[in-house]
C-alpha cells in the first residue's frame, strides 16, 4: 500500500508536469493520499527526489501495457518504472499466469482527465456545473455521501486531458481528492463475467496491483 502510494506520487510529478504541489494539483492530491495513509515524510521526500533530481540507476519512466483478461475484458495497465525491461518481463508474468495476454485494446477505452472532489462550504452544484462547463469539462456526476469514501457528498468532473491541468487549478479551492489522467471504457459492457471469470480478475487485478513498478490498472467493464 505504502509503495503503491509512492509510486503515484512519481506519476503525478509527471502528469502535472510541476514538482511545486501549489500548481501541480495531481501532485497535491496524491501527498495528501500519502501523509493520510501515514507514508513517513522522509519516503515522500525521496519519491520526491527520485523525479526532481533522477540518477542514472533510478530515473523514473512511464510505460503502458494493454491487455485481454479473464472473460475478454480490456486491460490497460500504467506503470511507472527505472527499468522497463524488468517490469515488462514482470508484467507478462502475471498476465500469463492468470490466463491473460498482452493485446491491442485501447480501441476500447476513451483518454480523459478526471477530478475527484469536496466542493468548498457554501458552493452549490449549480455552481459547480457552471464553472465546469466554461472551462471544458465534458461531464459532471453527484457522488452522494453514502456512495463516498469521505462520507460526505462529492463531485465527479470528466475533462478531455489536455484541459486537467487548467480545470484543476480553477477548482483548487475545493478539496481535491483525486486528479488524474483516465482510460474509460468506451461503451459500458452488456454481458456479465461468470463467476469462475470474476474470480479469475479480481486475482490478476490484485497480482498487478501488488506488482512494484504498476500506478493502476484500468479495466472495459
Amino acid at each position: 500500500m505504502v509503495y503503491s502510494i509512492l509510486i503515484s506520487v512519481n506519476a503525478y510529478l509527471l502528469v502535472g508536469g510541476s514538482h511545486d504541489p501549489t500548481t501541480n494539483h495531481a501532485l497535491a492530491a496524491a501527498l495528501k493520499s500519502a501523509r493520510s495513509a501515514g507514508v513517513p515524510k522522509d519516503n515522500i521526500q525521496a519519491a520526491m527526489n527520485r523525479i526532481t533530481n533522477p540518477s542514472s540507476q533510478d530515473a523514473q519512466q512511464s510505460a503502458t501495457y494493454e491487455a485481454i483478461g479473464p472473460g475478454q475484458v480490456g486491460l490497460i495497465i500504467e506503470c511507472l518504472t527505472d527499468n522497463s525491461t524488468r517490469t515488462a518481463k514482470k508484467v507478462r508474468e502475471i498476465l500469463s499466469d492468470n490466463n491473460a495476454r498482452l493485446a491491442p485494446v485501447a480501441y476500447l477505452f476513451s483518454r480523459c482527465g478526471q477530478i475527484r472532489l469536496t466542493p468548498a462550504d457554501g458552493t452549490s452544484y449549480e455552481e459547480l456545473w457552471d464553472l465546469a462547463v466554461d472551462a471544458g469539462a465534458e461531464d459532471i456526476t453527484e457522488i452522494e455521501a453514502d456512495e463516498s469514501e469521505f462520507g460526505s457528498a462529492e463531485v465527479l468532473i470528466t475533462t478531455p486531458p489536455n484541459l486537467l491541468t487548467t480545470l484543476a487549478s480553477k477548482l483548487s479551492k475545493h478539496t481535491l481528492h483525486s486528479v488524474e489522467l483516465a482510460y474509460i471504457p468506451t461503451e459500458a459492457s452488456e454481458s456479465e463475467l461468470s463467476e469462475p471469470d470474476q474470480r479469475s480478475l479480481e486475482e490478476l487485478m490484485e497480482e498487478l496491483e501488488d506488482s512494484q513498478d504498476v500506478v493502476r490498472v484500468w479495466t472495459s467493464l
